[in-house]
Protein backbone atom coordinates (compact mmCIF):
# COMPACT_ATOMS: atom_id res chain seq x y z
CA UNK A 1 0.00 0.00 0.00
CA UNK A 2 3.01 2.44 0.96
CA UNK A 3 3.90 1.96 -2.49
CA UNK A 4 1.02 3.42 -3.99
CA UNK A 5 1.47 6.23 -1.21
CA UNK A 6 -1.17 5.06 1.56
CA UNK A 7 0.04 6.30 4.46
CA UNK A 8 -2.49 5.79 6.96
CA UNK A 9 -5.68 3.04 7.06
CA UNK A 10 -8.26 2.36 9.32
CA UNK A 11 -9.38 -0.91 10.79
CA UNK A 12 -13.12 -0.86 11.62
CA UNK A 13 -14.02 -2.71 14.34
CA UNK A 14 -15.57 -5.90 13.81
CA UNK A 15 -17.54 -8.85 15.87
CA UNK A 16 -15.10 -11.84 14.58
CA UNK A 17 -11.73 -11.88 13.26
CA UNK A 18 -10.33 -8.57 13.86
CA UNK A 19 -7.27 -10.03 15.76
CA UNK A 20 -6.44 -11.73 12.04
CA UNK A 21 -7.16 -8.58 10.17
CA UNK A 22 -4.57 -6.65 12.56
CA UNK A 23 -2.45 -9.91 12.39
CA UNK A 24 -2.37 -9.87 8.64
CA UNK A 25 -1.82 -6.04 8.61
CA UNK A 26 0.72 -6.06 10.87
CA UNK A 27 2.82 -8.82 8.77
CA UNK A 28 1.94 -6.37 5.34
CA UNK A 29 3.71 -3.48 7.23
CA UNK A 30 7.05 -5.79 7.99
CA UNK A 31 7.01 -6.87 4.60
CA UNK A 32 5.36 -9.82 4.15
CA UNK A 33 4.22 -10.53 0.42
CA UNK A 34 1.89 -13.61 0.79
CA UNK A 35 -0.59 -13.35 -1.49
CA UNK A 36 -3.96 -13.17 0.60
CA UNK A 37 -6.95 -10.97 1.16
CA UNK A 38 -8.52 -8.87 4.06
CA UNK A 39 -12.22 -9.19 4.06
CA UNK A 40 -13.09 -5.30 4.27
CA UNK A 41 -16.62 -4.06 4.71
CA UNK A 42 -18.49 -3.03 1.12
CA UNK A 43 -18.84 0.65 0.71
CA UNK A 44 -22.73 -0.09 1.01
CA UNK A 45 -22.28 0.07 4.51
CA UNK A 46 -20.87 3.08 5.60
CA UNK A 47 -18.90 5.97 3.61
CA UNK A 48 -19.42 9.10 6.20
CA UNK A 49 -15.87 9.50 6.87
CA UNK A 50 -15.31 10.42 3.33
CA UNK A 51 -17.69 13.38 3.55
CA UNK A 52 -16.62 15.05 6.88
CA UNK A 53 -19.48 12.70 9.30
CA UNK A 54 -19.72 10.05 11.46
CA UNK A 55 -17.80 6.76 9.57
CA UNK A 56 -20.52 4.59 10.31
CA UNK A 57 -22.94 6.94 8.65
CA UNK A 58 -24.49 6.57 5.25
CA UNK A 59 -24.44 9.51 3.27
CA UNK A 60 -26.31 9.35 0.02
CA UNK A 61 -24.11 10.56 -3.21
Amino acid sequence: MAQVGVNKVRISPQREGLAEVIERFAARIKGDTTPDTIRMISQGQCNGYWYGEPGIQWVEQ
